[in-house]
C-alpha cells in the first residue's frame, strides 16, 4: 500500500507540473535503448590492429532520419571530425575507427554516409577520413596544460531531422528511378534534407510528418552500439551499447560547416543532461593478475573543457563552456579559467577482494596528490589499483567503490536550469555526471561492460547549501536513500530536515530509468 500511495502521489505530482516544456520531457537515459541522441563513451586505437567499430540503427519502418556524428578528444572535448549520417527506415551504419601506427582515420564503405568525393561511400568508393590532431599537444608549445590526443576520445550522435519521404509532399523532389518507401534513395533522402538546410532550418506550419516549430523535431527511434577489437588477434573483440537518450530534443538542423555538440541546439540544458547522467558513486569489477588487466573508464561528457587560443596559446581546463557540475562559483563567467578544484573531479577509493578485504593506501606515504579525474575520458589501469596520482591496494579479483568528493559534491546539490527559464536555477541534482565502462582484458580475449552505480538524485527546487539531504542522511537516524518526508509516510519526521527553500522530489526516472526503484525507496528497511 506504501509503494502503491508513494507512485500515486509522485505522479499527481509530476502531472500538476507548471512548468513550460515539463518535467515529465527532461532528456533521460532510454529505458528502452533507443532515442535520439547518444553518446558512445570512449574509442581507443593503436597501432597493432587496435580500433573500434562504431554502428549507428534508425529502428523506425517508416521515418528517414539524418543525424550528426562527432568525434571528440579525450581531454578537452575538441571536435576532431563530424559529418552527416543519412538513414533510411530500418537503416545501419558502420564506421571504424583505425590507427596505422602514425594517423587515426575513420573507415566506412557504407553508403549512409559520405566519401571524400561528396558521393555515397560504397566498396569501391569508400570513406578513409583522417581524424584532425588535437590542437593542444606537447609540440605545440611549453605552455600546455595538458596534452590531448586523437588516438581516443568520445563520440557523440545528435539527431537531426526526421520525416516520412513516402508523403505526397516530398515526392515531387524525387529523380527518376528513387524510391519513396524502403529502401529509400538515399540521394532522395539528402535532397530533402539539404532542402531544409538551405532553407535555414526553417520550419514552417502544416509540413505533413515533419515538425513545426512548436513540436517534438526528433524522434526516438535511434540507437547504437561500439566494438573495441584488435583486427590482427583473433578473439579479441567485444562490444557494448552506446549510452541513449531519449527526448533530447535537438532544436536545429545540423550542418558539417560548423561545430555542433550537446551544448548548444537542444530544447534540454546541459543541467538537465548531467541530472540524467548523476550518479552518487560507482561499482567496477575488476581483475588483476598475471597477464589480466582491468580498465575503468570514465566518461564525462558535459564537461567540455574546451582549449584557449590566447595570445599565450595556453591550452587551459574549462573556460565556461561545461555544465553547471563543473562551474567555479568563486571565478565569474564566462571565459574565466576554473580552479583545480574544478577542473578535475577528486575521488576516492576503495578496491575490495572476493571475501570482503578492503585496500589500504600504499604500500608507501610520502608527497602525494588527491586522486582526481581531469579529463573528458579518463583510462584508469588495475595494475595502479586505479588510482591517479595516489597508489591503492589492488586484490587479484574483487570490485572497487568510487566516491566523488569535490567540494561536498556528495552533500551539497548541483542548481541548475531548464531551457524554458534559463538563468532561474530552481532544479537541482545529486552525484557527478558520468558514463562508467569496465573494460577487461584477459589472455584468451577481452571484454567491455557499463559500470553499475548509484544514481543521483533530483529536485524540483534548489536546496541550498548546509540544508540537510533527505535522500542521504538524517541527522539523528542516518537514514540513507530514502524519500522526502512528504511523499513518504515512514520517513523519520524528527529532527526536521531544514530547508531553506520549499523543495519538490522529482522521480529519478524522469531523468532515467528508476521506475522500480521508486517502490524500494518507499519502505523504511
Amino acid at each position: 500500500m506504501k509503494k502503491t500511495l508513494a507512485l500515486v502521489l509522485v505522479m499527481m505530482l509530476v502531472a500538476s507540473s507548471a512548468w513550460a516544456f515539463n518535467d515529465a520531457k527532461h532528456v533521460k537515459v532510454a529505458p528502452n535503448g533507443k532515442g535520439d541522441m547518444m553518446i558512445f563513451p570512449f574509442y581507443y586505437t593503436a597501432n597493432g590492429g587496435w580500433q573500434t567499430k562504431i554502428t549507428v540503427t534508425n529502428t523506425s519502418d517508416t521515418y528517414s532520419v539524418v543525424a550528426k556524428l562527432v568525434v571528440k578528444s579525450h581531454y578537452y572535448s575538441q571536435e576532431l571530425l563530424d559529418f552527416l549520417l543519412y538513414l533510411s527506415p530500418n537503416d545501419v551504419w558502420t564506421g571504424t575507427l583505425t590507427n596505422d601506427g602514425t594517423n587515426t582515420y575513420m573507415e566506412s564503405t557504407d553508403d549512409s554516409a559520405l566519401a571524400p568525393n561528396g558521393q555515397f561511400a560504397s566498396t569501391t568508393n569508400p570513406m578513409k577520413q583522417i581524424i584532425s590532431q588535437a590542437t593542444c599537444i606537447s609540440s605545440r608549445q611549453t605552455t600546455v596544460y595538458a596534452t590531448d590526443s586523437r588516438d581516443y576520445g568520445y563520440i557523440e550522435v545528435i539527431e537531426g531531422w526526421y520525416g516520412d519521404l513516402s508523403n505526397a509532399y516530398y515526392t515531387p523532389a524525387m529523380a527518376t528511378g528513387e524510391r519513396a518507401t524502403p529502401p529509400v534513395s538515399k540521394t532522395y533522402l539528402r535532397r530533402v534534407y539539404d532542402a531544409y538546410a538551405a532553407a535555414g532550418a526553417v520550419y514552417l506550419p502544416g509540413r505533413p510528418l515533419i515538425n513545426a516549430a512548436a513540436t517534438d523535431r526528433t524522434i526516438n527511434v535511434l540507437t547504437g552500439f561500439f566494438e573495441f577489437q584488435n583486427a590482427v588477434v583473433n578473439g579479441y573483440t567485444t562490444l557494448e551499447q552506446a549510452t541513449v537518450f531519449a527526448d533530447w530534443d535537438n532544436m536545429a538542423l545540423l550542418r558539417t560547416t560548423e561545430s555542433t555538440g550537446i551544448n548548444n541546439t537542444s530544447r534540454n540544458t546541459l543541467g538537465e543532461l548531467e541530472a540524467a547522467l548523476a550518479k552518487q558513486d560507482l561499482s567496477m569489477p575488476y581483475v588483476n593478475q598475471g597477464s589480466d588487466f582491468t580498465v575503468h573508464i570514465m566518461n564525462f561528457p558535459t564537461k567540455l573543457s574546451r582549449f584557449s587560443t590566447d595570445s599565450q596559446s595556453y591550452c587551459r581546463y574549462i573556460d565556461g563552456n561545461g555544465g553547471p557540475f563543473w562551474d567555479d562559483p568563486n571565478v565569474p563567467a564566462p571565459n574565466t579559467w576554473a580552479s583545480t578544484e574544478y577542473r578535475c573531479l577528486p575521488y576516492t577509493l576503495i578496491n575490495y577482494d572476493l571475501m570482503e578485504n578492503a585496500s589500504a593506501q600504499g604500500p608507501y606515504s610520502g608527497v602525494v596528490g588527491t586522486n582526481s579525474l581531469c579529463e573528458e575520458v579518463n583510462l584508469l589501469l588495475s595494475p595502479a589499483g586505479f588510482g591517479i596520482n595516489q597508489s591503492v591496494q589492488i586484490f587479484n579479483e574483487g570490485w572497487s567503490r568510487y566516491n566523488f568528493t569535490r567540494t561536498n559534491a556528495n552533500r551539497f546539490p548541483t542548481n541548475f536550469d531548464m531551457r524554458s527559464n534559463v538563468g532561474v536555477f530552481n532544479h537541482s541534482y545529486y552525484g557527478a555526471p558520468v558514463i562508467p565502462v569496465v573494460l577487461m582484458g584477459k589472455l584468451n580475449g577481452i571484454s567491455i561492460m557499463k559500470g553499475m552505480e548509484s544514481d543521483g538524485h533530483v529536485y524540483a527546487e534548489i536546496i541550498a547549501a548546509a540544508t540537510a539531504d533527505p535522500n542521504l542522511t538524517n541527522t539523528a537516524t542516518s537514514v540513507y536513500n530514502r524519500l522526502p518526508a512528504n511523499l513518504d509516510a515512514t520517513y523519520p519526521t524528527t529532527p526536521a530536515i531544514p530547508y531553506a527553500v520549499p523543495n519538490t522530489w522529482l522521480p529519478e526516472f524522469q531523468y532515467y530509468n528508476e521506475i522500480i526503484e521508486l517502490g524500494i525507496e518507499s519502505v523504511y528497511p
